[in-house]
């Protein structure tokens, strides 16, 4: 927020989102070199093996890279850099002539001193815009929670021996499109974009409803990604744009709590849901458990809809 203009703001809050990704792209690439010893590619006769390493040298490696980009961080990241390049916007009029007129401080009372302490807590239309999120977000966790095993128990081995190819793809179609529609779109408002892509999103699923199908499930990654696209990058800006001077960082690290909610409340029942749709060896009944799934993360953009007016207020 601080260190964008209000013309390149989409673009840049869609630039982090995108670089995020292009990090689990890059992991999802080199994991299998550092991890294994097979071959890790060839051509011609020419092959390149892996490290053989385990899953322990892929951890130090990140761990690695993580270091280096922090003293990065340390040594680019001056303050006059940060002179030179924070945005800071138009004052506001009172905020102009506050040295012309010093005015009586106001005593202020227990629950005024309460709400203020409390800062996002306060700001209903923050939290009504966060947690609305929770049903398509679960979507996310099931790509790590249910995906894996519904791959490997409801495909042939020559489609789930490729499952790591299938993780990457969404990261990459998240890299490649976030900037690229967040350039496209940044005239658009927010919430329509919040709107267009949550829906996309939820709708996508039932691509996976009919059944086990190689071709709808590569069209599900694909399309789920972009809508994805449409709206992740495009949260964290109306987060940004709510968030007071000052509370920037309160308000982004509270908008993160409805993820981890998505993770954890999803965590204790996928496990239940799979079994009893997708036993391993059993009958299999997939596209009635994606059905309950896509239904579940329509909630989000319907309820976007109906508060569409008032989250698109510019009063707080």
């Amino acid at each position: 927020k601080e260190y964008t203009d209000p013309r390149t703001s989409s673009i840049g809050f869609g630039l982090i989102y995108a670089i995020m990704n292009l990090g689990i792209v890059a992991e999802n690439f080199i994991s299998p070199y550092v991890r294994t010893d097979e071959v890790f590619f060839s051509i011609g006769s020419h092959s390149v093996q892996g490290l053989g390493w385990g899953i322990s040298g892929v951890y130090g490696i990140c761990v690695a890279v993580n270091l280096i980009v922090l003293l990065g961080v340390l040594l680019f990241f001056t303050k006059k850099v940060d002179e030179r390049d924070r945005y800071v916007g138009e004052p506001a009029p009172q905020e102009a002539n506050k040295e012309e007129k010093e005015e009586e401080p106001v005593e202020k009372t227990f629950w005024q001193n309460v709400v203020e302490k409390l800062g996002p807590l306060h700001n209903y239309r923050f939290l009504f815009f966060i947690f609305c999120l929770l049903p398509v977000r679960t979507l996310f966790a099931h790509q790590f929670l249910t995906i894996p095993d519904y791959i490997f128990r409801c495909y042939p081995p020559e489609i789930s021996a490729k499952f790591e190819w299938f993780a990457g793809l969404n990261p990459l179609i998240i890299s490649i499109f976030v900037p690229l529609i967040a350039a496209l779109t940044r005239k658009v408002k927010i919430i329509d974009m919040m709107l267009i892509g949550t829906t996309v999103s939820a709708l996508t699923t039932f691509l996976l409803v009919p059944g086990p199908d190689a071709t709808r499930l590569i069209l599900y990654v694909i399309i789920f990604s972009l809508g994805e696209a449409m709206w992740a990058s495009r949260f964290m800006e109306y987060v940004a744009t709510l968030a007071p001077v000052g509370q920037v960082g309160a308000y982004m690290g509270l908008a993160g709590l409805p993820w981890f909610l998505a993770k954890f409340t999803t965590g204790l029942y996928s496990g239940y849901v799979l079994n009893h749709f997708v036993p391993e060896g059993g009958v299999e009944h997939s596209g009635q458990m994606w059905l309950i799934y896509a239904c579940v993360a329509l909630i989000s953009p319907i309820a976007l809809l109906l508060a569409r007016r008032w989250l698109e207020r510019e009063d707080n």
